[in-house]
């Protein structure tokens, strides 16, 4: 495959946070989304490598952060996701007596996050990742809220950990699909 440039377009940012996990349209960015990709790795040291080279390295899991600056976005869904972080998506703001603690996975605060890529029906961007897929992600601790005379921005880093399988043991970061993906306007 030859190399070439790629051009996303103005990528959709869409939350699982409808009724029974439905993706609902946030926004987009003003300058994009980035994602980035963490890999957990941890040296094996021997002395055979000496102290300071590892023999080997232990890969672990994975996770992912979302980051976008939001200027276009439905207030409405950004707060759905700012309450479930505190497992109150009604009332985002507040906590109730038994958050401390809570399990977010566990305890179903968590939604799907789909970054999706429009100009993938471009035949010249045929070959590009048309969506980022994150079945198991929330909205992660400081969230930035720019308040002036100029368009509001928030800032968000939404977090993304892989969904396991206790079954077979395997789990799932992201993916590529963009199963209900929500049309807009």
């Amino acid at each position: 495959m030859a190399t070439q440039l790629y051009t996303p377009g103005p990528t959709y940012l869409q939350l699982g946070t409808g009724a029974a996990g439905a993706l609902e349209h946030l926004g987009w960015s003003e300058r994009g989304v980035r994602i980035t990709l963490d890999g957990a790795f941890e040296d094996v040291m021997t002395d055979v490598s000496g102290t300071r080279i590892p023999f080997d390295v232990l890969a672990m899991a994975e996770q992912a952060f979302i980051t976008v600056d939001l200027n276009l976005y439905d207030e409405a869904i950004l707060n759905k996701a700012l309450g479930a972080r505190t497992g109150n998506a009604a009332l985002p703001g507040t906590m109730g007596p038994t958050t401390v603690g809570s399990l977010i996975r566990l305890e179903a605060f968590m939604y799907r996050i789909l970054v999706y890529n429009p100009y993938e029906t471009k035949a010249a961007m045929a070959a590009m990742n048309d969506a980022y897929n994150f079945p198991t992600g929330y909205l992660d601790a400081a969230v930035e809220i720019e308040l002036s005379s100029r368009v509001k921005v928030q800032r968000c880093i939404f977090r993304a950990i892989p969904g396991w399988n206790q079954v077979s043991g395997g789990g799932v970061l992201y993916n590529f699909s963009k199963i209900g993906l929500v049309g807009v306007t």
